[in-house]
């Protein structure tokens, strides 16, 4: 009986061990994936590291569209500048345009009348 009671307290006392051990483990372990996962931030409390993957993407996708706009602005700077360049070369055109125009659509109409009165006579 000693024999059995020495051996049941030594296996008890193993298994004792065994538990602290593993208990120990599992503690330092998730303690570990929460330090990766998480981080602590200056406002807001805990950070996942993929929420701050998103943010940064996002963050870099706004900066993209900001330049995207600047762009646009200047292109669109640029080709009004060019526009008010020839803008006094293509008010002289339009106005030459004009004068041909009225000359011509004269002409027309006096050949018209000139037609009409000698189909009357």
């Amino acid at each position: 009986m000693l024999q059995g009671g020495l051996a049941l307290a030594q296996s008890g006392e193993l298994a004792k061990e065994h538990m602290e051990n593993t208990q120990a483990a599992e503690h330092s372990r998730s303690a570990r994936r929460r330090a990766q996962n998480r981080r602590q931030i200056q406002r807001g409390g805990v950070i996942y590291a993929a929420d701050a993957r998103q943010m940064v993407k996002n963050r870099e996708a706004a900066e993209v569209e900001k330049a995207e706009k600047q762009l646009t602005r200047a292109q669109n700077a640029k080709k009004k500048a060019e526009t008010a360049a020839h803008k006094p070369f293509l008010d002289e055109l339009k106005a030459g345009y004009k004068a041909w125009y009225v000359r011509t659509a004269g002409a027309r109409k006096l050949a018209k009348q000139q037609a009409r009165l000698q189909n009357q006579m």
